[in-house]
């Protein structure tokens, strides 16, 4: 029998599911509206606002820098960030917590008061309007994810596996690349999927640090909605919804295999 409160319940989270899915639903029906203006009036059914992006070299140019940009962060944050998850997790020193505290200290900061660190910092540095600039900032970014992610798979591995590999002849370099890092795997690839979104994504520090020859395409997507309204960004918005939605599920089926495995 559904009592009162499993109605409430059930009508709380379709609610908040309709709030969080609604913005993301519009933004695809509108992609597809023939009307050269965003309207919610759906007119008919139609690709042109895709064809136009693929057809725009401003638009393609800067879908390829952020994917180029987000590909090299994931790399580079999930070797950074599985290094000090291992320092944090297996590591004895004075400051430990401390220092872990530091390594996430971007996802509480505010992203202007980052953004503007980092632009003072690398215009001493000459890093200004450069992809090098967006690459290091993208990653300081991404680098508490994958730290937290990998940190949650060592915390869960079972060190016992590595004291039998070492009873059995094997040394540590052995262990670690034939035991410990086949078994954390998928967290280590969830992390570099998450450092990937974080760096696609991201507009505040590109808006700081960025020139007109390294524009992102979230940042394409901020100028057309200030000086030029039109349903193209309504289609550039849900191919990036349509990429993040893959990467996500791609991490989802990952650790899903991980605990079935396990």
């Amino acid at each position: 029998m559904v009592t009162f409160f499993a109605i409430i319940y059930y009508m709380a989270c379709f609610t908040i599911v309709g709030y969080i899915l609604a913005p993301l639903i519009i933004t695809i029906i509108l992609s597809f509206n023939p009307a050269s203006y965003l309207s919610l009036s759906f007119s008919g059914f139609s690709l042109q606002w895709y064809q136009t992006y693929v057809s725009s070299t401003s638009w393609v140019n800067a879908t390829l820098l952020s994917i180029a940009i987000a590909s090299i962060v994931a790399g580079l944050a999930t070797l950074l960030g599985t290094s000090v998850a291992f320092g944090i997790v297996r590591g004895r020193f004075v400051g430990k917590n401390i220092i872990s505290s530091l390594f996430l200290l971007p996802l509480v900061m505010p992203p202007v008061v980052l953004a503007i660190g980092v632009y003072n910092v690398f215009s001493g540095w000459h890093l200004l309007g450069t992809i090098c600039g967006l690459v290091l900032a993208h990653t300081v970014l991404a680098l508490p994810f994958v730290i937290l992610m990998v940190s949650a798979s060592l915390y869960q591995f079972d060190r016992a596996l590595e004291e039998a590999a070492a009873s059995l002849g094997a040394t540590e370099l052995d262990t670690l690349c034939k035991v410990t890092l086949p078994i954390i795997r998928p967290g280590i690839l969830s992390a570099a999927l998450f450092a990937f979104i974080v760096s696609f994504d991201e507009l505040i520090i590109a808006l700081f640090i960025s020139n007109i020859n390294t524009i992102t395409l979230p940042q394409k997507i901020w100028a057309g909605l200030r000086f030029e309204i039109n349903p193209i960004i309504a289609a550039v918005s849900t191919l990036q919804i349509a990429v993040i939605a893959v990467i996500l599920a791609t991490a989802f089926i990952i650790r899903r295999k991980r605990r079935v495995n396990a």
